[in-house]
């Protein structure tokens, strides 16, 4: 178990951060690619694929009829090298303290997403404006997932390295399609690194600093899944989230013009996939999410054990699901008018 957050130095973190700094320690320092380094692996990955390895930075590129866009390693400094069909190529750097890119895709016309790890443990993702070949924002978060079409990014949102375990996990959506400012809750400034995103789940959690933090461990939500699984649509995603003994199945639709996420919910903590085996600390986690040809009927769910060897399947029909409609209200003051 971590120690207590200091709130002092909490405080510290968020004004550094919102001002686009990062206090020593916090984050860690980024690796030194001309130093060796031992490759971290994602607990998450059973095949033991590493994750984070800045010092082997896999090829990551983009291509489409009419773009093409490739990481270049120059130095110590990460950059998108951006080619429009017709147009003379242009370099775009990625902020300095990111280490490892994982992912480039297209957000939309004229914009693109960069997701990527600054440490072992912590990813940001960049926006890109593909006009005026800048970094238009960036934020932290865990777990980033980007939609098939590049639209939306699902993330828990940042709380510090260093203090993870009195933190619980508050899920986020970010909208490519809206500006930094729209992006983050009425009065916060834009390039604030920390609180960011539409408001998805738990219920009633709002977007300010040191929220997701100082939680009593008992009381925390954490994310009990191995990611979050997008259908090829991009208007339904799904997770499962854990709070003390209730294992609840959460998806969150993002269909219509103002993408404010309908979340719906069916606890599965009476589905016993850990009684067959008698044990006490069976740990199970959601591992994938294969949604149905017509997904607005049924999702299928594959669970596997954690601490113990098993595997299980289930299939829920979507009018199972409950929509807490009081959450709605949240999502939508958490969004800027």
């Amino acid at each position: 178990m971590c120690a207590r957050t200091d709130p002092t130095r909490l405080a510290a973190l968020a004004v550094a951060l919102t001002m686009g700094g990062d206090p020593a320690g916090y984050l860690g320092s980024k690796p030194d690619l001309n130093k060796s380094r031992e490759s971290q692996v994602d607990p998450h990955h059973a095949t033991g694929e590493t994750l984070f390895d800045p010092l082997h930075q896999r090829a990551i590129s983009y291509n489409d009829s009419d773009l093409s866009m490739k990481l270049l390693v120059v130095g110590q400094t990460l950059i998108v090298n951006v080619q429009k069909k017709g147009a003379p190529s242009k370099r775009i750097p990625l902020p300095s303290e990111l280490a490892q890119v994982n992912q480039i895709l297209r957000a939309s016309l004229n914009r693109a997403l960069v997701i990527g790890m600054v440490n072992g443990d912590a990813w940001e993702v960049s926006v890109l404006d593909l006009n005026a070949y800048t970094v238009t924002d960036s934020f932290l978060a865990y777990e980033p997932v980007a939609s098939p079409d590049g639209r939306y990014v699902a993330f828990i949102k940042f709380f510090p390295t260093h203090f993870a375990g009195e933190a619980e996990h508050h899920y986020m959506l970010y909208d490519a399609k809206l500006a930094a400012s729209e992006n983050r809750p009425a009065g916060t400034n834009s390039s604030d690194r920390v609180n960011v995103g539409i408001c998805v789940y738990p219920l009633h959690i709002g977007n300010h600093d040191g929220d997701n933090t100082n939680t009593d461990p008992q009381d925390a939500h954490i994310m009990a899944a191995d990611n979050f699984f997008w259908s090829s649509d991009s208007a339904i995603y799904s997770f499962a989230d854990k709070h003390g003994d209730i294992f609840t199945l959460v998806l969150a639709r993002v269909e219509g013009i103002n993408a404010i996420p309908v979340v719906s919910t069916i606890d599965i903590t009476k589905v016993e996939m850990c009684a067959s085996l008698h044990r006490q600390d069976c740990e199970v986690h959601l591992s994938a999410i294969d949604f149905a040809k017509r997904p607005e009927e049924s999702v299928h769910a594959i669970f596997r054990g954690i601490n113990v060897p098993f595997r299980q399947e289930f299939q829920f029909r979507l009018d199972q699901f409950a929509t807490p409609m009081a959450h709605q209200k949240e999502n939508t003051l958490s969004r800027r008018e």
